[in-house]
Parts: C-alpha cells; sequence; structure tokens
C-alpha cells in the first residue's frame, strides 16, 4: 500500500504512474486498478459527484462511496498515466473540500475497459 503524502504528490504521482507499467497488478492491456482512501474534509461537499464528474472527463472507470468515518472510499481503474491523473486530483477535489490525506492500494484489475463500463457514485 502507498500512501501518497501532500509535500510529494507531484513526483510521487509521477513514479507510481512509470512504475505502473510494469507492475505485476496490471492487465495485460496496460490496465490498472487502484483502492484508494481519502481522508479530510470529503463529505458534504460535493466530493463524490465531482470526483465522478472528473472520472469521466480522465476517462477512467470505478466507483465512489462515503465512509462512516468520514472519508471517502473509491476504486478507479484505467490506463495508468489516467489513473494517476486521477489520484492527483483526489489531493485538490472541490473547492469545498480540504484533503488530509490519500492512500492508495494497487489491486488486481477486473478485466478490459469496455466502452459502455462507467464510473459510480454508491451511499
Amino acid at each position: 500500500m502507498d500512501r501518497i503524502r501532500r509535500g510529494y504528490r507531484g513526483a510521487a504521482s509521477r513514479e507510481t504512474a512509470s512504475a505502473e507499467q510494469t507492475d505485476p497488478q496490471t492487465y495485460g492491456d496496460g490496465v490498472v486498478r487502484k483502492h484508494i482512501v481519502v481522508t479530510g474534509l470529503v463529505q458534504g461537499v460535493g466530493f463524490r459527484y465531482e470526483t465522478l464528474r472528473r472520472a469521466r472527463r480522465i476517462g477512467v472507470v470505478g466507483w465512489v462511496r462515503n465512509c462512516m468515518d468520514g472519508s471517502v472510499e473509491l476504486e478507479v481503474q484505467g490506463e495508468p498515466l489516467r489513473v494517476a491523473s486521477m489520484i492527483e486530483w483526489l489531493w485538490q477535489g472541490p473547492e469545498w473540500s480540504r484533503v488530509d490525506d490519500v492512500t492508495v492500494e494497487s489491486i488486481p484489475p477486473l478485466g478490459r475497459l469496455e466502452a459502455e463500463s462507467t464510473f459510480i457514485v454508491t451511499r
């Protein structure tokens, strides 16, 4: 599990993106999947819906939901550079949020991305 700290997020994202090209959790066509937990002021500020909009714009699939402890949990799957771009955005979130920490864990991809795949918001 990688914990990306605020002071190092730019460098860490670039290193992560290049390292994922040879990551054993990468699907045969270069697709990666990440389980991510975002902490801070991330509930009640539109974080999930802005995450949905950003994910669709970047071109990744997955899901996002609020957790009982006040964090937001999501899974993101896509090309390594797109996933890294999504993680970078999560550090900023919508303008009303305050992100304290982003924890990223590599998990096995679910399969090839399909044109009908999407990003969803759950409770």
